[in-house]
């Protein structure tokens, strides 16, 4: 499968190859938004990410394939959701307030 990422500092997209296809006629699936944003979210959160192991193959100015991001986004601190970590860490503050506090 060709994925096409934007670069921003060369002005063009670079091509990715990476194993895996879409069967015929199958819609790309839809990539996970994240929540949080008033106006909506960035051109790099609203792209699948980029495979693992996938391979830079060229470079033009027209998208070929999927367009990908390099930046997981929408993965939090350590590959985690943003709002799981959110509630771990308050359920941790919770908790140590209870222990050391009350």
């Amino acid at each position: 499968m060709r994925y096409s990422v934007w670069d921003p500092h060369r002005r063009q997209y670079a091509y990715y190859e990476a194993a895996g296809q879409l069967a015929g006629g199958v819609f790309a699936p839809k990539p996970t938004m994240p929540a949080g944003h008033r106006l909506g979210v960035t051109p790099d959160e609203a792209a699948h990410s980029l495979p693992v192991g996938a391979v830079l193959v060229g470079r033009g100015n027209l998208p070929m394939g999927m367009i990908a991001s390099r930046n997981p986004v929408e993965l939090g601190v350590f590959g985690f959701d943003p709002g799981t970590v959110k509630i771990a860490l308050l359920l941790g503050s919770a908790y140590l307030i209870y222990k050391y506090v009350l």
